[in-house]
């Protein structure tokens, strides 16, 4: 018999959406099937135009964050499920440009960070709605 005491062993990654003005907690957990976190910079090139072969240099302009996440949605009781749920369905211009809390929690370690959802689909089933799959953008 063995155990594991400490370490990353697997998907130890839990994921929370809570409303912008709440603080995030067991309630906000997302049942995550799929995630994909990504972050890219911008650059630009630093040389002069020469007309000799040379080493590019680059200079890092900003960066970004994009998570994009499909969930098991699991209904009206769950925090997150319904914020979701509420994007999808929504008309009014305050939800559309409504900011959300997303932590991202492994090994003890929490990264925060102020998100909107840019977009989001949800894959029905025998009528009802199975599977939610959403972007998040860094507010």
């Amino acid at each position: 018999m063995s155990a594991i005491e400490y370490g990353f062993y697997g998907n130890e990654m839990t994921f929370s959406l809570a409303p912008f003005n709440a603080t995030v907690d067991n309630t906000h957990i997302l049942d995550v099937y799929e995630a994909d976190i990504i972050v890219g910079k911008n650059t630009f090139t630093n040389n002069d135009i020469t007309f000799t072969a040379q080493e590019q240099e680059t200079n890092i302009t900003s960066r970004s964050f994009q998570a994009q996440i499909t969930i098991n949605y699991r209904g009206g009781n769950y925090v997150p499920d319904t914020l979701l749920f509420s994007e999808l369905m929504s008309d009014d211009n305050t939800t559309i440009v409504k900011p959300y809390k997303f932590r991202m929690s492994q090994g003890g370690v929490d990264y925060d960070k102020n998100v909107y959802v840019t977009s989001i689909n949800a894959n029905y089933r025998n009528n009802s709605v199975q599977q939610i799959t959403f972007q998040l953008e860094r507010v």
